[in-house]
């Protein structure tokens, strides 16, 4: 059975990685005074009346700037919420990351007690495991942010940014 160098998995990785980059170079030349508009410089961002309204992934003001449009505000307050939690998950799941490393301690027991080294990898495994949840919930979360804050931009321009009224008066 042929294995694969872990170089090729490495540079596949990286590879992986590079296609991450990117911006929106074009801006929308006629655009209504309150009306949203998403851009992308390597995070989404909702731009109205010239300037930042909501960043990605947290999309903070997102709900105050929509407000006044039911279904909109709807969505920009699961935005928001959703965008809370990524940066908790992350973390902790990068720490825990680290603290499963721990696990090849286990090797300080190889072919003196293999039921204690078995025990120390296991727990390593288990800690490993739970810190991949919880980074893949958290990349879940910040995709279910972006969708949630394109939704309430389509809904609040629908009703009010494309005529250029805008919540505030």
């Amino acid at each position: 059975m042929s294995r694969v160098p872990v170089w090729t998995a490495a540079l596949a990785l990286a590879g992986a990685t590079l296609g991450c980059n990117g911006q929106s170079l074009y801006p929308p030349r006629v655009v209504a005074r309150h009306e949203l508009v998403l851009r992308y410089d390597n995070r989404f961002e909702l731009w109205g009346e010239g300037r930042p309204v909501a960043t990605a992934y947290r999309f903070e003001g997102l709900t105050d700037y929509v407000g006044c449009v039911p279904a909109a505000r709807a969505h920009a307050q699961d935005a928001e919420a959703d965008g809370r939690a990524v940066g908790p998950l992350m973390v902790s799941g990068g720490v825990l990351a680290g603290v499963g490393l721990g696990g090849l301690g286990g090797l300080a027991f190889l072919n003196k007690n293999n039921a204690a080294m078995g025990a120390v990898f296991g727990v390593g495994i288990g800690v490993e495991l739970t810190a991949l949840v919880l980074v893949l919930v958290g990349r879940g979360n910040e995709l279910s942010a972006s969708g949630h804050a394109v939704d309430a931009m389509n809904y609040y321009n629908d009703a009010v940014g494309r005529s250029g009224q805008g919540c505030r008066r």
